[in-house]
């Protein structure tokens, strides 16, 4: 028999002990009395949806920690804050009862090893999982036979005592397997049921031995749906009700939700039709034609600029495609249920229920992320803080807190017939690498073609210019097919190609200028400014952050008026030059920086297409801060030319309009009401920003006192000079007065969605935080993006256009090893260079270095070392390293092809933005939406992060869970996956894993890893610093993976 678990010491000790451990496994712990009556307030955790953080249960085993305020129990708080679990709790005293009540459980639902039994005998709670929280219920059931004996369906907003003495008996709570229970095993090792099998549960304990009042429908919220036949399509009867609807009854508000609720129901009542390319076409035109018909389309324009996704056929056509295609492939995958005649389906689920004759339908809200069935764990799992012990032992630990599994049997494994067996198949690394490397050669270069081809055939008579996309897994061979490729078109073209390329920076461009010279292209390479140019102040400008137009031509004053001055060396300047014959190239290449940045209006021309490698949001979405007390510093008269002055426009009135503006700006900003409807409702309200503008743009600019004629000596005093945050508070004028505008034409045009608030200016303590999106160059030519990496809604957000993708796909032949570790962001490495620097020691560091060792007495190839850019020169210069380590830093490897024979990466911490920083770009995404998100960082300072749970598929088949950071806005979480997951695939891809026959080890030093990244082995810096010998390497056949002896 499996001995029971009782936590050591005294019972009272029991939450200190147990609940940080069991919050980590990712259940929701609640300090409680023996009454069952909770300690603490506790029913915010329920409308959120996320338990109590390590830190908050920390802080109350503290606040408890004297005896005289003990804490009696230890109770879980079911529900979705606690993995969506549920718990039928049978509080029966009667043999009878419990017995139908097990034998009920034994028929129709899976077995669960998560049994807590209290005092009494016959007393038990049976943990189970649903695997979406909408099918959450709490319900409570009286036997027929007994009116004292009842038992209960305990969901959201429930708890279950856990650990603590039962109030009646006095004896302790147990759990009937020490291995199942919170402090032990993690939520995602729960059973999941699904809303049938708990229907069919109630209905076997009502058939055996009654229960009272008995609904069979549970009480849940169904939603009926008639149907209709329509050109031999069942086409649903959608209400309206729930959503913001114009005079006319149409949907206005929340159309991209009615659109997918059409297209789901559309889809589903129609599987044959689903199933073909033709069929698919019958189902697009469907939903398009019910979408009109019960929403606003076609809205009307700004100067020619679309205000909303619904605006054009174009548009609506490409949403209602994308969503089609995502649900007959999900339905072909059985991921969602068919509708079917006579069919009841519940909520969530989808499953056919006993008793309804009306078809059902998912609410809204059902629509949440769901677990799919490839992660649901077949059998316990370890979690957070997972390694293998030197016995082989599966060990857990946290902070103060160690406890031995024991290992799992071959009974575990195949309690759910065989799932694990075909979850290791799927994660294998295939034995040879030539078939899956010659589809993603043949799949890329056919992509390639097929993009090329359609961008350089439009036309303008075609519509707007089209983007396109291939994504793939990084440096699988795009940007050599894409040489490849317009090599071939410029023989079979004859003439000048003429498509600009840009890369993330010139190492990349260096790479590519080389192979396209060698495939016979004429290449010309775009450089900036300050690395062409002769005139050294240009570059020591730039290096101050200050631009360095005027330097090359402007326009100065003198005692015989103005006149234009140049550069000595204007005429024959490279930095002119390069632009000159660009339509004679076939490959113009250029760093990303010009998508954005003013650039010469011949580059501009000569663009017949564009081909952007790598995700570009970062020289798109910008930001910058600014002291609040900027806004009350008096500012300078501006210079005005002659021609505004005959227009009445003097400076004296721009600084005054300043003045007036400032006093509305910092009153409401102070106060956290949105700027721009003030000046939206004054008279003059144009008058005054564009004073405020003019003022600080031109009166403190260090750039405007720059000419020709500087030399480096008068540019010391210029730059000494304090310009008070000009340019940010040039640029907190212009985004109030973009929205002033939008406010005042949507007064004219009701059709306009103006935004609720402004997203781009926010408070923080005594700092103004400012977003904006840069205007994109080349928009009026064809875009191909060679993004393996980037988010696919980040970029059409950016771009404000549907994109066509084409997808190749390919397994990672490599072994990864996650080393635990928490404590190598960016924060911690600067403060540990300070320290090294400070005192010459840093353990932090030292830590790092004795990894590096350690792994690389693994291996006895080249190695990478990627590290956060603030340490790499300081870990470089730890010790004398041999020449096969090499190291670069986070966010400088992409597309770069000069680690391809790396053995081993090991990457050190990772790109983990600051929430400032996250907010800044969500807030450049979102501005322009009806509802921009709200900010992470509050007006106070107070970060509102959430609880975020990441799931790792390990190699044997099982799944390993962690909490991280993560946040409830949309974009807010796309924005930290594309920055935390796009740099560690980009440099984990340098050793081109998907061409390579032997597999490359991986390690990660950190806490996380990209989603669906299949791991090998999770351990802690402490076994590789002190359990890893200095090996001997010997070789081995098969499976062709050196080994250490």
């Amino acid at each position: 028999m499996t001995p029971q678990y009782r936590p050591r010491g005294s019972i009272h000790d029991a939450f200190r002990t147990v609940a940080p451990v069991a919050t980590v496994h990712g259940w929701a712990m609640i300090p409680s009395r023996a009454d069952r009556v909770p300690m603490k307030a506790w029913k915010a955790y329920v409308r959120t949806g996320v338990g109590p953080n390590l830190d908050q249960i920390e802080s109350w085993a503290r606040e408890f920690s004297d005896m005289s305020r003990h804490v009696e129990a230890t109770a879980m708080l079911l529900g979705e804050p606690s993995g969506n679990t549920f718990a039928i709790d049978c509080d029966t005293d009667s043999v009878e009862g419990r017995e139908v009540i097990r034998s009920a459980m034994a028929d129709h639902l899976p077995t669960t090893p998560f049994t807590r039994m209290s005092g009494h005998n016959t007393r038990f709670a049976s943990i189970f999982r649903f695997a979406h929280p909408d099918d959450l219920i709490t319900k409570d059931f009286t036997l027929a036979h007994e009116a004292a004996d009842c038992f209960s369906i305990l969901g959201n907003g429930r708890l279950l005592m856990a650990y603590g003495e039962h109030a009646a008996s006095g004896k302790p709570y147990t759990w009937e397997d020490a291995r199942y229970e919170p402090f032990t095993t993690s939520t995602w090792s729960v059973p999941v049921v699904t809303v049938e099998q708990v229907d069919a549960f109630l209905a076997a304990v009502h058939e055996k031995i009654g229960i009272r009042d008995f609904d069979r429908k549970m009480g849940r919220n169904q939603e009926p749906v008639r149907f209709e036949m329509r050109d031999d399509i069942r086409v649903p009867h959608i209400s309206t009700a729930g959503y913001v609807l114009d005079s006319r009854g149409r949907v206005t508000d929340g159309r991209e939700r009615f659109m997918f609720r059409i297209a789901t129901l559309i889809v589903r009542a129609n599987p044959h039709a689903a199933s073909t390319e033709d069929g698919r076409a019958g189902l697009r035109e469907m939903t398009y034609r019910v979408f009109c018909e019960k929403a606003v389309t076609h809205a009307p324009s700004i100067s020619g600029r679309q205000v909303a996704r619904f605006s054009t056929d174009e548009s609506i056509r490409y949403q209602i495609a994308d969503k089609v295609g995502r649900i007959s492939e999900a339905l072909g995958s059985a991921a969602v249920p068919v509708i079917r005649n006579a069919g009841a389906y519940s909520k969530a689920s989808g499953g056919q229920t006993r008793t309804a004759d009306v078809h059902l339908m998912p609410s809204p809200a059902a629509r949440k992320p769901r677990v799919t069935d490839s992660y649901a764990a077949p059998f316990p799992i370890l979690s957070l803080g997972t390694w293998l012990a030197p016995d082989g032992v599966p060990t857990h630990r946290t902070p103060g807190v160690s406890i031995t599994v024991p290992p799992i049997t071959h009974e575990d494994y195949s309690r759910r017939g065989g799932q694990r067996e075909r979850l290791i198949e799927a994660r294998e690394i295939p034995g040879d690498v030539r078939p899956t490397s010659a589809r993603v050669t043949a799949e890329t270069k056919n992509a390639i073609e097929t993009l090329l081809l359609d961008a350089f055939g439009y036309r303008e008579e075609d519509g707007p210019a089209p983007v396109s996309c291939l994504r793939g897994l990084p440096a699988t061979g795009k940007t050599t097919r894409i040489v490849e490729t317009l090599a071939g078109l410029r023989s079979d073209v004859g003439a000048p190609l003429r498509a600009v390329m840009l890369a993330p920076q010139h190492r990349n461009l260096n790479e590519i200028a080389e192979d396209a010279r060698r495939a016979g292209l004429v290449v010309r390479q775009i450089r900036g400014r300050s690395s062409v140019c002769k005139n050294p102040v240009v570059e020591r400008l730039e290096a101050k952050g200050v631009s360095p137009g005027r330097v090359c031509k402007a326009v100065v004053a003198s005692a015989a008026g103005q006149r234009t001055e140049q550069c000595p060396h204007f005429v024959e300047c490279p930095a002119f030059s390069q632009y000159e014959d660009l339509e004679t190239c076939d490959l113009i290449l250029a760093p990303h920086a010009l998508l954005s940045m003013p650039v010469d209006k011949r580059l501009i021309e000569a663009a017949q297409i564009v081909i952007v490698d790598e995700s570009f949001h970062s020289v798109v979405l910008d930001s910058a801060t600014m002291p609040l007390e900027t806004l009350i510093r008096q500012r300078g008269i501006p210079p005005v030319s002659a021609a505004e002055r005959a227009r009445g426009h003097f400076g004296e009135i721009h600084r005054a309009n300043r003045d007036d503006a400032v006093a509305i700006a910092y009153r409401r900003l102070k106060a956290g009401d949105d700027i721009a409807p003030a000046f939206a409702d004054h008279p003059h309200g144009e008058e005054l920003l564009v004073g405020a503008i003019a003022t600080v743009a031109r009166g403190d600019s260090r750039a405007a006192r720059v000419n020709p004629k500087s030399t480096i000596k008068s540019l010391d005093h210029i730059l000494s000079a304090d310009d008070a945050y000009g340019r940010e508070e040039a640029r907190f004028w212009r985004i109030v007065d973009e929205r002033r505008r939008m406010i005042v034409a949507a007064r004219d045009v009701p059709s306009i969605v103006v935004p609720s608030h402004e997203a781009r200016i926010r408070l923080s303590g005594d700092t103004v935080h400012l977003s904006w999106r840069n205007d994109l160059n080349f928009r009026s030519v064809p875009w191909i993006l060679l993004d393996g990496s980037a988010d696919l809604h980040i970029n059409e957000k950016i771009l404000g256009t549907p994109i066509k993708t084409i997808h190749v796909t390919a397994p990672l032949r490599q072994h990864l090893t996650l080393v635990r570790h928490n404590g190598m962001s960016g924060t911690a490495l600067r403060k540990a260079v300070d320290e090294m620097e400070r005192t010459g020691r840093s353990p932090l560091l030292e830590e790092a270095a004795g990894l590096v060792t350690r792994i690389a007495q693994q291996h006895l190839g080249e190695i990478l070392v990627v590290v956060r850019g603030v340490a790499e020169d300081a870990l470089r210069g730890m010790m004398q390293w041999p020449d096969r380590i090499r190291f670069g830093h986070h966010g400088a490897l992409k597309g770069l092809n000069a680690y391809e024979s790396s053995e081993a990466i090991v990457i050190i911490g990772n790109l983990l933005p600051s929430p400032d920083a996250l907010d800044d770009l969500a807030a450049a995404l979102s501005y322009d939406d009806a509802d921009p998100e709200p900010a992470l960082v509050g007006r106070d300072g107070t970060i509102q992060w959430v609880r975020s749970e990441h799931f790792w598929p390990m190699r044997d088949g099982s799944d390993a869970q962690a909490e991280g950071p993560g946040t409830k806005g949309v974009w807010h979480t796309r924005m930290l996956a594309q920055l935390r997951d796009e740099d560690l695939i980009q440099n984990a891809a340098r050793g081109r894993q998907v061409h390579r026959q032997e597999p490359m080890a991986l390690y990660l030093v950190g806490d996380h890893v990209p989603a669906g990244t299949v791991v090998d082995l999770v351990v802690t810096p402490k076994t590789v610093l002190e359990a890893t010998p200095s090996p001997k390497a010997r070789a081995v056949q098969k499976p062709k993976l050196r080994v250490v002896a």
